[in-house]
Parts: C-alpha cells; sequence; structure tokens
C-alpha cells in the first residue's frame, strides 16, 4: 500500500512538473507545434540562445484572443517561430508581468518584440497607430511581417 502510495505520488509530481513547463493555455495556441514557455524561462532561453522573444498578451475570455490564436496554426508562423522564442502572458493570472510592460498598452490581445534581455524592441509594431500591439486576428500578415521584422534584427 506505501509503494502504491508513493507511486502515485511521484506520478502526480512528475505530471505537474510537466505540465508546469508550457503556459496553461498554451495548447488552445497550437502547442503541439509551438514550444511555448513561461515568461521567466523565455527570457531565459533567449538570454542563453541571443534569441528575440515574441509575447502574446491574452485572456482565456476574450473573444479577439480566442480569434488571434487561430493564426499560430498557420504553418508559415509555426515554421518562424522556431527560429524565436515564444512566450504566452495571460493578463489575468500574470498580472506582474503585464504590469511591466503596461506602459505600452494594457489592450488585448498584445503582441510584442523583445530582445534577448528582455527589453521592447522599438519599431516592430501592428498597423495600427492607437493600438500598436494589436495584430491583424483574422489574418496571419501582420504576425508573419513581425517575426521576420524580429528576426531580421537578430538573425541566426
Amino acid at each position: 500500500m506505501i509503494r502504491l502510495c508513493l507511486a502515485a505520488i511521484v506520478f502526480v509530481w512528475a505530471a505537474t512538473c510537466a505540465y508546469a513547463e508550457e503556459p496553461k493555455s498554451a495548447n488552445r495556441w497550437n502547442s503541439a507545434k509551438i514550444d511555448w514557455k513561461t515568461f521567466d524561462d523565455g527570457l531565459s532561453e533567449a538570454r542563453s540562445a541571443n534569441r528575440p522573444v515574441l509575447v502574446v498578451f491574452h485572456t482565456t475570455w476574450c473573444p479577439h484572443c480566442r480569434r488571434y490564436r487561430r493564426q499560430f496554426y498557420n504553418p508559415a508562423v509555426v515554421k518562424l517561430s522556431r527560429s524565436m522564442v515564444m512566450v504566452l502572458v495571460d493578463r489575468d493570472t500574470e498580472a506582474d508581468i503585464n504590469a511591466r510592460y503596461g506602459a505600452y498598452g494594457v489592450y488585448i490581445p498584445r503582441t510584442m518584440v523583445l530582445s534577448p534581455r528582455g527589453k521592447l524592441v522599438s519599431g516592430i509594431t501592428g498597423p495600427y497607430k492607437d493600438y500598436p500591439h494589436l495584430l491583424d486576428t483574422g489574418s496571419p500578415g501582420d504576425l508573419q511581417r513581425m517575426m521576420k521584422s524580429a528576426l531580421a534584427k537578430y538573425p541566426q
């Protein structure tokens, strides 16, 4: 009985550790093909690999976020994601991270390119003057342009 309990504890612990590796909602954002990281893990990887970070601020209840996440199933976006560090931040549950970048807007979905050191890369924005980190949620064109611009600044 003790062995069975210990085995169950080890199983739950291992599953919890594996689950903690990616953001909770990553499966809805094509985690089968995109290696989504938590914010801290993403910045750590970006620093060590000198790669840009694409961070998406979202919420689970936002209809625009739900529509936007479909763009991450686009094959060209998936391919570009392999050269970047991809980070999802839930605005509601990760309020401290959201606040850190809140000077650039608190609307959602919000997509930003960060340097390997976590600083916002200026000049890489979407098409909307009043909402510079809002991208077209119905087409992957803005997202692809943003990703290509980031990779041009940080070639591998």
